[in-house]
């Protein structure tokens, strides 16, 4: 068997786990429609109120619902997300805390947690996400294994670069 290019120790903390949920929910060029929508809506309800008191002589009153409906609807849109995330991240009693070992070879990484040992093949891979802080080694569209960048040996980024362009991820 060939040596590892490079192996790391990684756990998966609640910090990290709210970190790559507001990464999925909000990840450029795939921000989801019905957040584009939620927002629109959002607006245009200010929008109507702020019209009707302008315009059509209505009192603060009139306009009071429809400017707390667009900021309760910005609100849970956005800053909801961390309790939604912290509550996900509790409810998976298996993966809290959970410890595991990456082994990264040329064409696949081996994981070994607690729980499980496995090897995936980079070309079944959904995506490689960097952030400046993470990448994120996407196993399935809305899920994947979080590696924080300070916990990367030296030339690790630039091996995931590497696979990232190599396999189109």
């Amino acid at each position: 068997m060939d040596a590892p290019v490079f192996t790391v120790h990684g756990k998966y903390t609640e910090e990290e786990f709210i970190r790559f949920y507001r990464y999925l929910a909000f990840r450029p060029k795939r921000v989801k429609w019905t957040n584009g929508i939620g927002f629109g809506v959002c607006a245009l309800w200010l929008l109507c109120g702020i019209y009707g008191y302008l315009f059509l002589g209505m009192s603060w009153v009139h306009i009071f619902f429809p400017i707390v409906f667009a900021a309760w609807g910005v609100w849970s849109l956005t800053g909801n997300l961390k309790r939604r995330a912290v509550k996900l991240y509790r409810s998976g009693k298996l993966s809290a805390d959970l410890e595991f070992d990456l082994s990264f070879f040329e064409d696949h990484f081996d994981v070994v947690d607690t729980y499980d040992q496995s090897s995936i093949p980079f070309d079944k891979l959904h995506g490689i996400h960097e952030t400046p802080t993470n990448f994120y080694l996407m196993t399935a569209l809305s899920s994947g294994i979080i590696l924080r960048k300070e916990d990367l040996p030296e030339g690790a980024q630039e091996f995931l670069r590497g696979v990232k362009e190599k396999y189109k991820l």
